[in-house]
């Protein structure tokens, strides 16, 4: 099992009413764009630079071949822009919390380990002093 289906358990029931099948599905596909975001990095950086590159190629199609107002053409795109901007925000945020309730997982693991290992290993003192 891995780390990210720990923080993020997949749900066992299965839904009974159409709604419930609908929602049922839309979560499916949310709890594999976690994992895809959280395995693939790289390529999600990659098809944020291609969106604003061709945000951009479509901003100065437009600028220099349509007559439209400068200023509203300007105003769209840096909606759009900031728009983009934000979903990726958002989804690198789900993978920083992600990671940060992974890290901390491990750490709770680690520190439980270390302090059995104490246990043990004074639990092996004492045992030793008492054979001699």
């Amino acid at each position: 099992m891995e780390l990210s289906d720990e923080i993020y358990p997949k749900r066992k029931e299965d839904p009974r009413t159409k709604c419930g099948k609908i929602w049922w599905n839309i979560e499916r596909c949310a709890h594999n764009s976690k994992h895809f975001i959280l395995r693939n990095k790289t390529v999600l950086d990659l098809f944020f630079i291609i969106i604003y590159l061709v945000e951009q190629l479509g901003f100065l199609y437009v600028i220099l071949v349509f007559d439209y107002n400068s200023r509203s053409i300007a105003a769209i795109f840096i909606i759009i822009l900031l728009s983009t901007m934000a979903v990726e925000k958002i989804l690198m945020e789900l993978r920083f919390v992600t990671l940060n309730k992974g890290f901390d997982m491990l750490l709770q693991k680690n520190l439980a380990l270390k302090s059995k290992v104490k246990e043990s290993v004074s639990l092996g003192l004492v045992e030793n002093r008492e054979s001699k």
